[in-house]
């Protein structure tokens, strides 16, 4: 078997990362059975044809590692259909078959979090010179 093909686990204490197997001639229903598995679980995924990324909550790791799965994946298809051909195909498609295919989906507790919503989600915590509490010493 092909090293490209074989499934991988990546953990760290809070999210863990899979690698899939995935046909680039039809990448949407690898995502479509990784959604199956995880749409009624609790908790935060990102899935993309080839990989799958998961965490109790959506922590900062979690979007750190979601974001990851999301280029290595954009990067894949690159290299398969050249990058104007795979933008000028994400923009035939609607907008869930886009994300099926190219730019994945993110699910928290069961609900799909559209990409450009993706930022909302994220925590932010300031620079410690914003801090007040930590400035007034």
């Amino acid at each position: 078997m092909n090293s490209e093909n074989t499934p991988r686990d990546t953990r760290s204490a809070r999210v863990a990362t899979r690698r899939h197997p995935v046909d680039l001639g039809d990448p949407a229903p690898s995502t479509g059975e990784a959604l199956q598995r995880v749409s009624e679980r609790p908790g935060a995924f990102y899935i993309n044809p080839r990989y799958e990324v998961s965490a109790a909550e959506p922590t900062p790791e979690f979007f750190q590692a979601a974001r990851r799965a999301q280029r290595q994946w954009c990067r894949t298809m690159n290299q398969f259909l050249g990058s104007s051909n795979r933008r000028r195909h994400a923009k035939s498609l609607d907008p869930i078959e886009r994300m099926l295919t190219h730019t994945g989906l993110l699910l928290v507790d069961g609900v799909v979090i559209c990409p450009k919503a993706w930022e909302s989600l994220t925590p932010w915590t300031p620079p410690s010179s914003l801090n007040p509490e930590k400035g007034a010493n």
